[in-house]
C-alpha cells in the first residue's frame, strides 16, 4: 500500500464529514491559507492540520510514512501520560482508523491545539529583550529537569516542537518519544540534525537522548540574550537557533564557534566553549543539562579555519557583489587574518605582480582584467575568481579561501578523466581547466589555484531574469538541459553543486563551471568537509555532503522544474523575492512544502506538467536524497505545436540566408569570368554584404547583456 502524500491529505481533509471516523472531527472545518487550501505544517514524518471543531480547536497529525510499531508506541505513551500531571504535554489520542484517503483508512494523532509561538518565532520577536529570553531559558532548563525525573525523553527537541504559550513552554510531536515502558525499542527517528549530536544513532533510545539537544537550545538562548546580533551573523532561527549540524560535526573548524568564542561577552564565549566540549563526547556520554557536571576544556580552535563560512553568511546570502572594492576588503579583512589561507586583499595585491606570484609561465606574462579602476573579481563561498589576460588568451584564475584535505586529489582525478576519458559530446558543457597545487605565491608561500578558460556568458538566473521571454528560446534551453543531464547521468558523471551561479549560457550552449565537487567514474564515493553552506534554495533538505554519481539528482529536478515554469508560466518567477542564486524555489519551500505558496500555485496550475511536477517534487522531499531518481527517468514532453512551427520558420529563415550567401558567391565567381564581369558582379557582392550584415546584427542582438 502506497502511503499518502501531503497533497493527498490536503484533498481528503477538505471533506471532514466524509473522511474522518472520529465524530468530533467530522463536525470540524480545516483552517485554510490565503489560497483557500488547508493550512498544513509538514515535517519529515507527518503533516499537521488545525481543525476548528464546535467546542475546541484540534490538531490532527497525518503520517507520511508507515512505522510498524507506531500503534504500540502511542499506546505506551498514552498509558504513561495518564499517570502524570505536567503542563509540558497536551492531551492526545492515537486513532488507528483516522482519515480516509482514496478509500483507504490511515492512522492519525488527534491532540488539543496549542495557541502560541514556535521557539524560533518567539526568539525573533523578543531578541532584544534580554530578561525575557533568559527567563525562557531557565523555564526550559527546569522543564528538562522535570523530564529527567519522570524518565521521559522527547526525542526531537527543536524550535518547531517547542511552543511558547503565555510565557510557558509546551512540547508537541511525540512520534519519537521515550517512556520507560518502551525500553528495548529502537529509536524510530534521529531528530532535527541541527539540534542533534552528529554521532546519534537509532540505538540511543532512552531517557538521556535529549541531553545534547537540550544543551544546544539552552546555550543558544543564553547567547542570543547577551548578543542579539548573533542571529544576523549566523543566519540564526532559520531551521536552527545558532549552530548547525556541520558545526557540531567539525567544531574546531566551525566559523560559528569561532564567532561565538570571539565575542566580547564572557557569557557568549562560555556558551560556545561548552557546546564545543560536548561535541567531543560520544552521544551516550553527554551529561544532562541539570546535572551540574563539570565539562572539560575543548580542544583549541583550528587556527587555519576557513572563514569563507563567514563570508557566506554575511556577504553571499545578502547579494553582496565582489566588485564593491575596498568596502568588501575592509569588512572581511579583520575576520580573515587568523586563516591559514591568504585574504582577498592579499590575493588581489599578489596579482599586481604576476611574474612573481604565478608558477605558470603563461600566467606570469598575464595582466589582471579590470573593470574601471578595479581588478575584476567574483567572490564565491569558498573561493575568489580573478580574470587575467595573457598574450594568447584570457583565463579565469580561481583562488581558494581555505583548505580542503581532499581537494587536490579530487581535482587531479577529475582532470585526468576530463582529458582522457570524457566523451567528446560532454566536453562542450565543461571548461578547459588545470588544477595547480602550487599555483600562486602569497607572502612567500605557495597556494593552489585552478586555471580555466575565460568566457563572457550569462548565469542561468540572470539569463532568465533579463532575457525577453520566447517560447522557442525557453523550450530550446529546456531540451538542452535535459539532454545534458541525460548524457551526464549515462556517463556516470555528476557536477555536485548545480546552482544558478555554476550554470552558464555561452553562445546558446549550456556550460558548467566550478568543479570542486565533481565526480567521474573511477573516483571514490566520499564525504567531504564543506567549507561553507550549500545553496539551500537548490539542495534537498537532508542532503549530505557526499561526492558520488547521485549528487545531482535532486538539484537537476529543481532546475528542470524552473525551466518548465519559464516555458509555460514565466509569471511564476515574479512570486518569490528576486535574489541572485535562486530560481523558482526558496529554502523554506523545500523544508516546509505544505506551507509553500509556490507549491500551492504549482498544484493548481493549469499546465498539467507543472501540476504533476509539483506532486513529484513533494514526494522527493520525503525521500532520502540517494533514493531520488535521475532526471532522465521521467518521460520528456514533446514541444508544443506553436514552438515547432516557430522553429520551422526560423530554420527556413536560416536556410534562406544560407542559400542567398551560396548563390551570391557562385554568381560572383561566374560573373568574374565574363567580359565586364567585375562590374556585373557588384550586384551579388552587395547582396552578400547585406546578408552577412543581417547575420552579424542578429548575433549582436542575441549576445547583448552577457557578462
Amino acid at each position: 500500500m502506497s502511503w499518502p502524500t501531503p497533497q493527498d491529505y490536503n484533498e481528503a481533509i477538505q471533506n471532514p464529514h466524509l473522511n474522518f471516523a472520529d465524530e468530533e472531527l467530522r463536525l470540524g472545518v480545516a483552517e485554510v491559507n490565503a489560497l483557500g487550501l488547508p493550512q498544513a505544517s509538514t515535517g519529515a514524518f507527518a503533516s499537521a492540520y488545525r481543525i476548528k471543531c464546535p467546542e475546541r480547536d484540534v490538531a490532527v497529525r497525518c503520517f507520511l510514512q508507515s512505522v510498524s510499531d507506531q500503534q504500540d508506541r502511542y499506546k505506551a505513551l498514552a498509558a504513561t501520560m495518564r499517570g502524570i500531571e505536567t503542563p509540558l504535554f497536551v492531551e492526545f489520542e492515537y486513532l488507528e482508523k483516522g482519515i480516509r484517503v482514496s478509500g483507504t483508512w490511515h492512522p492519525i494523532v488527534k491532540m488539543t491545539w496549542v495557541d502560541g509561538q514556535t521557539l524560533d518565532a518567539f526568539i525573533r520577536q523578543n531578541k532584544d529583550d534580554k530578561e525575557k529570553l533568559l527567563s525562557i531559558a531557565e523555564s526550559f532548563k527546569l522543564a528538562c529537569g522535570h523530564l529527567q525525573q519522570m524518565g521521559i525523553a522527547h526525542g526531537d527537541l527543536q524550535h518547531g516542537n517547542i511552543m511558547v504559550q503565555d510565557d510557558s513552554l509546551r512540547l508537541i510531536d511525540y512520534d519519537g518519544m521515550f517512556v520507560s515502558s518502551l525500553t528495548g525499542f529502537a529509536s524510530n527517528e534521529l531528530g532535527h540534525p541541527n539540534f542533534q549530536h552528529p554521532g546519534r544513532s537509532n540505538s540511543l533510545f532512552d531517557a538521556s537522548m535529549d541531553n545534547f539537544s537540550s544543551w544546544v537550545i539552552y546555550q543558544s538562548l543564553v547567547a542570543i540574550a547577551y548578543e542579539p546580533s548573533l542571529i544576523e551573523k549566523l543566519r540564526g532561527c532559520e531551521e536552527c537557533l545558532l549552530c548547525r549540524h556541520i558545526d557540531f560535526a567539525h567544531p574546531a573548524r566551525s566559523a560559528a564557534f569561532h564567532i561565538l568564542e570571539a565575542s566580547e561577552s564572557d557569557s557568549v564565549r562560555e556558551c560556545g566553549r561548552k557546546l564545543r566540549s560536548l561535541c567531543q563526547l560520544s552521544p551516550d556520554a553527554i551529561p544532562s543539562l541539570t546535572a551540574g557536571a563539570e565539562l572539560s576544556e575543548p580542544e583549541p580552535l583550528d587556527a587555519n579555519v576557513n572563514y569563507s563560512d563567514l563570508l557566506s553568511l554575511v556577504a553571499c546570502y545578502e547579494r553582496f557583489e565582489a566588485d564593491h572594492g575596498g568596502d568588501l576588503d575592509s569588512s572581511v579583512e579583520l575576520n580573515l587574518t587568523a586563516s591559514g589561507f591568504p585574504t582577498i586583499r592579499q590575493y588581489t595585491h599578489a596579482l599586481s605582480s604576476p611574474k612573481d606570484c604565478f608558477a605558470d609561465q603563461e600566467l606570469q606574462a598575464s595582466l589582471p582584467i579590470r573593470r574601471g579602476q578595479n581588478i575584476w573579481r567574483q567572490l564565491g563561498k569558498e573561493s575568489i575568481v580573478f580574470g587575467v589576460r595573457s598574450k594568447r588568451d584570457e583565463y579565469a584564475v580561481k583562488c581558494f579561501l581555505g583548505d580542503d584535505q581532499t581537494r587536490a586529489e579530487r581535482y587531479q582525478q577529475f582532470a585526468e578523466y576530463y582529458k582522457n576519458k570524457m566523451p567528446w559530446r560532454l566536453k562542450k558543457h565543461f571548461l578547459r581547466f588545470e588544477y595547480q597545487p602550487q599555483g600562486i605565491k602569497v607572502a612567500h608561500k605557495w597556494y593552489p589555484i585552478v586555471k580555466m578558460e575565460w568566457m563572457a556568458a550569462y548565469r542561468l538566473d540572470d539569463y532568465i531574469a533579463s532575457t525577453p521571454h520566447s517560447k522557442h528560446l525557453a523550450y530550446a534551453l529546456l531540451g538542452q538541459w535535459r539532454e545534458m543531464m541525460h548524457e551526464l547521468t549515462k556517463a556516470g558523471i555528476s557536477h555536485g553543486n548545480l546552482e544558478p551561479g555554476n550554470i552558464f549560457i555561452h553562445e546558446g550552449r549550456l556550460r558548467l563551471v566550478d568543479y570542486d565537487t565533481a565526480y567521474a567514474p573511477g573516483m571514490t564515493d566520499t564525504h567531504y568537509e564543506p567549507l561553507s553552506f550549500p545553496n539551500v534554495d537548490m539542495v534537498h533538505p537532508r542532503t549530505s555532503r557526499k561526492i558520488g554519481p547521485k549528487s545531482d539528482h535532486f538539484s537537476s529536478w529543481i532546475v528542470d522544474t524552473a525551466l518548465v515554469a519559464w516555458c509555460t508560466d514565466p509569471a511564476l518567477f515574479k512570486i518569490q523575492e528576486n535574489r541572485r542564486g535562486r530560481l523558482l524555489f526558496r529554502s523554506t519551500d523545500l523544508t516546509q512544502p505544505a506551507d509553500s505558496k509556490m507549491f500551492a500555485l504549482l498544484f493548481h496550475n493549469n499546465n498539467e506538467e507543472l501540476h504533476n511536477r509539483a506532486q513529484l517534487l513533494y514526494r522527493f522531499l520525503y525521500m532520502e536524497p540517494d533514493a531520488i531518481p535521475p532526471l532522465q527517468a521521467q518521460a520528456m514532453p514533446l514541444l508544443p505545436a506553436e514552438v515547432i512551427h516557430e522553429h520551422r520558420l526560423r530554420k527556413l529563415q536560416v536556410g534562406g540566408r544560407t542559400a542567398a550567401m551560396v548563390l551570391s558567391v557562385v554568381s560572383i565567381m561566374v560573373l568574374a569570368t565574363l567580359p565586364y564581369g567585375s562590374i556585373m558582379a557588384l550586384v551579388p557582392i552587395i547582396a552578400l554584404i547585406l546578408t552577412i550584415q543581417s547575420i552579424l546584427a542578429e548575433r549582436r542582438k542575441n549576445s547583448e547583456g552577457k557578462e
